[in-house]
């Protein structure tokens, strides 16, 4: 080709990194062996990722399969698994098993499925805008600037003017001294370290509601935002005992809220 060769390369890698539109989603089986579960242990299932799957990311989605029977007395969980490259790409599926007797998993049973990742977010991480290009000093001032910002005082953008002028100006101090709880943006959140709240319960019966669907067209919406709650650090995984299903609510402004009885 009569072009430069930085030309050629992009060129090259363009068309390298065109990812076709029906490998996004991928089921994953259990070998051709089965599978013992040992009692109150938790087992590494090897699966094997298949060929046409978009292996360009070391990490991948995984999704358990909620529609098998076979899996409800065991425990997958969804998350983020790291693709192991051997003769034939592998993930392991951690699967436990919280009964008091050992289970059986039959080979070729689908755990779920597996699809590339749409987004990481960093959680100890604040995104800088697209900027022009600044010197180092400059970069590492404003970083540090920007740190001791998040840690200190400010003033709240609340809404007191319906106060008289001696409310406003407790208002105000009030807000002030307690401005740390408040978020700054929508990728902050409030906190107050000291806080600790007590459930009082009536016996030690758990509470465990049934399950419910999340609706088809707002699945995608939804697996998005808890992935992003996730990666945040503002919600953790649990198994505890006690379980309520997710209610999908549209805030004012058109965004999702997920509720919980």
């Amino acid at each position: 080709m009569e072009i430069e060769n930085d030309q050629a390369k992009a060129i090259v890698n363009f068309i390298q990194t065109q990812k076709p539109s029906n490998v996004l989603c991928k089921p994953v089986r259990v070998g051709l062996q089965d599978v013992l579960i040992p009692a109150g242990q938790v087992a590494q299932v090897k699966c094997k990722v298949p060929e046409d799957f978009d292996l360009s990311d070391p990490f991948l989605l995984f999704e358990y399969n909620q529609e098998n029977p076979k899996l409800d007395q065991l425990d997958l969980g969804d998350g983020l698994l790291e693709v192991c490259r051997t003769k034939r790409s592998i993930i392991r599926v951690p699967v436990g098993s919280y009964t008091k007797h050992d289970i059986l998993l039959p080979r070729q049973t689908a755990l779920g499925n597996i699809q590339p990742i749409a987004k990481i977010v960093e959680t100890n991480q604040t995104v800088e805008p697209a900027s022009t290009e600044v010197n180092s000093a400059e970069t590492t001032e404003e970083s540090d600037d920007k740190q001791v910002k998040a840690t200190s005082r400010w003033e709240p953008p609340v809404d007191i003017s319906h106060l008289t002028e001696e409310q406003q100006k407790t208002a105000k101090k009030m807000l002030y001294e307690e401005s740390l709880a408040f978020e700054r943006n929508d990728e902050d959140v409030g906190c107050i370290p000291n806080l600790q709240m007590t459930v009082n319960l009536t016996d030690d019966i758990p509470v465990q509601r049934s399950y419910s669907a999340v609706p088809k067209p707002l699945y995608k919406e939804v697996k998005e935002y808890i992935q992003d709650l996730l990666a945040k650090g503002w919600i953790v995984k649990s198994k505890s005992p006690y379980s309520a299903p997710v209610v999908c609510v549209r805030k004012k402004d058109g965004t999702l809220r997920l509720c919980v009885d």
